[in-house]
């Protein structure tokens, strides 16, 4: 359980999150989570007299963040894949919807496939996406619906769940069937089997230049009682993850704009400077207290049209060496190597 989620919100809403990190409860690990998610903004580090008994390692964390806030100023993500949080949805039904779309996130996140959250004016413009996700976002007003036809008109993917459009906007159900049944091609069960999901795997299909996926259920590992506390009890990743993955791999045709071989534990997360000449790729290491260092993290990462990389610099608070790495760029990616992840890196791409 991290604030990945709550990062990502603020970044869609061009807002900076302002949480506590650091100080004396605090750690570097909190500092870092800010540095690659957070926009400008590294914490809050305690009171009003704290940077007076600011531990070493947090100075050396605020040093490095104003020593190179260049590469946290004017910044956007890069993401393949926007998950919807519909207000409708969210708001009449907190409980299955939100559970669903949780779990979802939770599985992107560990397989570092980028991601951004999404609200309802976001679906105006999706041209940045490959790949939508509708985690059983039940209540999509018809006008939401069309959009997101002209999405998949477009050549772009969806990936839906559960009871994705079976209501409108006010929550009443449709009369017939799903509002998008002419993407799915998969029909809701009746009303006295609502609660039941239908057995079998996702349902793919190609439509003109866009895909369509639909799965029937996010199987949590552990079932959540209706009405309780989404705890770290039930944040597991869904038993069928292996599937939910694979139907967005599918949907965004076989590859991310980032991969990265490391433990589901570490983030990463990929950006580029506005304006600039510049892709960033940062990576936190959630398991620092377990697993102190990570060694030779192999890092891919898909370059704008026509870009030919000028050399990737190791950036990190963690040690005082910041060198150049070794880097390969053909077919329009560049790999590159980290030596050793401690906490947090930051890779710096500078394109010619």
């Amino acid at each position: 359980m991290t604030r990945i989620r709550t990062f990502k919100m603020g970044s869609t809403l061009h807002n900076t999150i302002f949480v506590a990190s650091g100080g004396e409860s605090g750690n570097t690990l909190e500092m870092a989570e800010s540095l690659a998610l957070n926009r400008q903004c590294i914490g809050d580090l305690g009171g009003v007299l704290a940077g007076y008994d600011t531990p070493e390692d947090q100075r050396r964390y605020v040093q490095f963040f104003h020593k190179n806030f260049e590469h946290y100023r004017d910044v956007d993500n890069i993401a393949d894949v926007a998950v919807l949080h519909s207000f409708a949805s969210m708001g009449f039904n907190n409980d299955r919807p939100a559970a669903s779309t949780m779990l979802f996130e939770q599985a992107l996140i560990e397989s570092k496939i980028p991601f951004d959250i999404i609200f309802d004016e976001n679906l105006k413009d999706l041209l940045k996406y490959r790949v939508l996700a509708l985690t059983d976002q039940e209540c999509l007003h018809d006008s939401q619906m069309d959009l997101i036809r002209k999405f998949v008109a477009g050549g772009g993917s969806v990936v839906a769940t559960e009871y994705t459009s079976l209501f409108d906007n006010w929550r009443r159900r449709r009369r017939r069937d799903f509002g998008l049944e002419d993407l799915f091609q998969v029909s809701a069960l009746p009303p006295r089997e609502h609660d039941q999901f239908p057995a079998g795997g996702a349902v793919q299909r190609e439509l003109g230049r866009g895909r369509v996926v639909s799965i029937s259920e996010i199987r949590p590992a552990i079932a959540k009682p209706f009405g309780a506390r989404m705890t770290s009890e039930y944040w597991k990743l869904p038993v069928n993850s292996k599937e939910i993955l694979g139907a967005v791999r599918w949907a965004a045709r076989g590859s991310f704009s980032l991969e990265v071989n490391v433990p589901p534990t570490v983030a990463a997360e990929p950006m580029r400077r506005i304006g600039a000449k510049e892709l960033l790729v940062h990576l936190v290491n959630y398991n620092r207290a377990r697993t102190p260092s990570i060694s030779n993290v192999a890092v891919r990462l898909r370059l704008p049209d026509r870009s030919a990389v000028k050399n990737v610099t190791l950036l990190t608070p963690d040690r005082a060496e910041q060198p150049i790495l070794p880097h390969r760029a053909e077919n329009g990616l560049v790999s590159f190597t980290v030596p050793r992840l401690a906490t947090y890196d930051l890779s710096v791409i500078q394109l010619e």
